[in-house]
């Protein structure tokens, strides 16, 4: 009965998180896929992409410090669905190596004839809104993990028209649909669907990183949190670790890569043997626009989710951690 109190208790977590947090599934301009990766024998991660417009979708996959690795491209029809296997589309050399995949749609501005997109990515395909879709890790031999992925929007970009076949780290410095920081005097505004945000810094806004662990690293109930960041924010963070009692400790973890990180909650030194079940809660950082960290950038756009493998689940699963704006502590 204590398990299957235990169970329901993170099964409505997860729910509450799923629905009060970025924003998922929207049709826009682009698809931000966070956390991608292969091992060249079925762990693969698989993305499923919707159309709604006739044209190219432009990919393009980075390394966990925003590296430009490679890309392609797949011509779709008006309302094509497409499944993106990255095991079968990275190319050789690529196993075991992590990073993100970015997708744009340049659409065929008339839908007549042969498809004639032009190679740039500007104002008439983000009206069109013309690209969702979802992802999953498979995991061999019976299991998938869910892979949040988040709609891309034109002021996502940091150049905009932009062509999508010479993205680079600094291409994506904005993530409207996540959780957001906004430096002093600066304004941003941008639109997905039906939400519109605008923000005026200084604002920030905090992730509450949900954290389900038993104490054995690799055994047991363990978590993964995972965080991408549209600016470089590698470096160490002092945060608030909370347990399910509402008791609180002040820790720090690291964040080694720029952009693609991993946090695993029973590594945190000086948590308290007794938490084992709570959050993380993280100030979103505005972080920097170079990877030598001298040029403070005037905003941020963050996401990240935890991935809970119990053996109570029988599968792993992912919450998608909820922020909000700055609160004490």
């Amino acid at each position: 009965m204590k398990k299957l109190a235990i169970s329901m208790a993170i099964a409505a977590a997860m729910g509450a998180t799923a629905a009060n947090a970025a924003v998922v599934s929207e049709y826009s301009v682009g698809l931000l896929v966070p956390n991608v990766i292969h091992d060249g024998n079925g762990n693969t991660t698989a993305v499923s992409l919707i159309a709604r417009k006739a044209g190219v979708i432009y990919w393009t996959f980075f390394d966990e410090n925003s590296k430009h690795v490679t890309d392609g491209a797949i011509e779709v029809t008006e309302n094509d669905q497409v499944s993106f296997v990255w095991q079968n589309e990275s190319g050789v050399g690529l196993e075991n190596k992590r990073g993100y995949l970015i997708f744009l749609e340049d659409v065929d501005p008339d839908g007549t004839g042969p498809l004639k997109p032009d190679g740039v990515i500007d104002t008439t395909d983000s009206a069109a809104a013309p690209l969702a879709g979802s992802a999953v890790q498979v995991i061999p031999p019976d299991d998938a993990a869910y892979v949040p992925a988040f709609p891309l929007a034109s002021v996502d970009l940091e150049d905009f028209p932009v062509s999508p076949t010479t993205l680079g780290a600094g291409s994506v410095d904005y993530l409207v649909a996540g959780a957001n920081c906004v430096g002093s005097g600066n304004i941003i505004t941008g639109t997905i669907g039906q939400l519109t945000e605008s923000i005026t810094g200084p604002y920030v806004d905090d992730i509450d990183m949900r954290y389900f662990i038993d104490g054995e690293v690799n055994s047991g109930n363990d978590t993964r949190i995972v965080v991408w960041s549209a600016q470089m924010i590698k470096g160490t963070y002092t945060v608030n670790m909370f347990d399910d009692e509402q008791n609180r400790k002040s820790v720090n973890f690291e964040l080694k890569n720029e952009e693609l990180n991993f946090i695993d909650p029973e590594t945190i030194a000086g948590r308290p043997a007794g938490f084992t079940d709570g959050f993380i809660r993280w100030d979103v950082p505005c972080g920097y626009t170079d990877a030598d960290h001298l040029n403070p950038a005037p905003w941020n756009g963050v996401i990240t989710y935890s991935q809970v493998d119990a053996p109570d689940f029988k599968a792993v699963q992912t919450i998608i951690n909820p922020f909000g704006t700055n609160v004490t502590p």
